[in-house]
């Protein structure tokens, strides 16, 4: 616990407990997507600030998932801004740090002194900076949904295309089978009856052909 905790805080800092130091292992990202901010969110956060999108290979677990936001390297809330229920969002973890939630002087702070890693959703800063995320993960996330289905149809047309091959090897079995049993019934016929002409006669003794 403590030492995923510290993967969130960019300040050096050396924890041991019990002689046993604490060492996060970064998560593995398959793909990373930086967003600036544009214009009309740049004057309220920042022009500065890079929110870092990545995805995983893997899904991930709860509280692993979402977004790190920080102000000054100092960790304040993870979320997806949202998205926490949709489709692929458990892939989807990265960071942000907006110095503007420290620096700001909105009438209404950003968080409260109990520094309880939850955000005030009634901070303009705030409000603009989680309607920027929402909409730069949702870009990602759709990107993903669409990547999956394509997967699925794909893994469907393999798997419909595996089992026409089966079938019809199943096919030509019984022709190749139906095949012998009439070649062999014709040599039967042939052997026994030399080369009687058969038109317009019937004998109990013949054995009748398919067709």
């Amino acid at each position: 616990y403590v030492a995923r905790h510290l993967k969130r805080y960019r300040h050096t800092a050396r924890v041991l407990i019990n002689g046993l130091q604490c060492v996060h292992q970064d998560r593995q990202a398959k793909e990373t997507i930086r967003c600036k901010t544009p214009p009309e969110v740049a004057q309220t956060i920042g022009a500065d600030v890079e929110l870092l999108i990545k995805v995983s290979p893997v899904p991930l677990e709860t509280e692993n998932i979402g977004i790190d936001i920080l102000s000054h390297g100092i960790w304040h809330e993870t979320t997806l801004a949202g998205l926490e229920d949709k489709d692929m969002s458990q892939f989807l973890f990265g960071e942000v740090d907006v110095p503007a939630l420290e620096d700001n002087e909105a009438k209404i702070p950003a968080f409260d002194n109990t520094r309880n890693n939850t955000l005030n959703k009634a901070n303009p800063y705030v409000v603009v900076l989680l309607a920027w995320m929402a909409q730069e993960l949702e870009k990602v996330r759709k990107t993903l949904v669409e990547e999956e289905r394509n997967r699925r149809r794909s893994q469907e047309a393999q798997h419909l295309e595996e089992e026409a091959s089966r079938i019809a090897d199943i096919i030509n079995d019984d022709f190749d089978e139906l095949q012998k049993n009439l070649a062999a019934s014709a040599r039967r016929i042939s052997g026994r009856r030399g080369n009687l002409d058969l038109s317009g006669e019937s004998d109990s003794n013949l054995e009748p052909l398919p067709g």
